[in-house]
């Protein structure tokens, strides 16, 4: 017998590997995750939270947000919403979670939560003209480039013709507002 550890694993979508898993599967898949250096632990939970949100635009668009928002302080352990499986280690965000657990943030860091749960498509529904003002210009760039993800405008493509009007290829466009460039 071993003194080795096992990994922690990530979760999944059954999505991510195609459509030819048993429906005996939940909605998850676990997958080893070798564990990282201590310098590397937030780098790690960020990866591993959009592996959870990888390929449903705005469950990708929500996270985004929580991590490039507020120097990622409402994507750490510790906030409510940041879920964790004791047993397997994954983490995922339980965005359902943020409108009961606001206490003790600021008006922005409020806005900024009710946006990203209300985009997570979870059930919470804002009304967008209670929610946009009031925020800061750095804030409202992210806000703006978490919609364009959440509808996809980076997988858009356009129909490229020659003179004669006849079609001749497909062109991949970009995000209509990507995100940011961090520093």
């Amino acid at each position: 017998m071993s003194n080795e550890q096992e990994p922690p694993l990530i979760l999944h979508r059954i999505s991510d590997f195609g459509d030819d898993l048993s429906e005996d599967n939940s909605r998850f898949l676990t997958i080893p995750n070798f564990p990282l250096s201590k310098e590397d632990e937030t780098l790690s939970l960020n990866d591993e939270l959009r592996a959870w949100a990888k390929g449903l635009h705005a469950l990708e668009a929500a996270t985004e947000l929580l991590i490039r928002s507020f120097d990622g302080r409402f994507a750490k352990p510790g906030n409510p919403w940041i879920d964790k499986d004791m047993d397997s280690g994954n983490v995922w965000v339980n965005f359902e979670a943020i409108p009961e657990n606001l206490g003790g943030t600021s008006g922005g860091e409020r806005r900024l939560l009710m946006l990203a749960a209300s985009l997570s498509d979870v059930g919470v529904e804002i009304n967008l003209g209670d929610y946009l003002p009031g925020l800061d210009r750095k804030i409202l760039n992210l806000v703006l480039a978490a919609v364009a993800q959440a509808a996809g405008s980076h997988e858009h493509s356009d129909l490229l013709v020659n003179e004669a009007g006849e079609p001749t290829s497909i062109q991949r466009l970009d995000s209509l507002y990507p995100w940011p460039d961090e520093s």
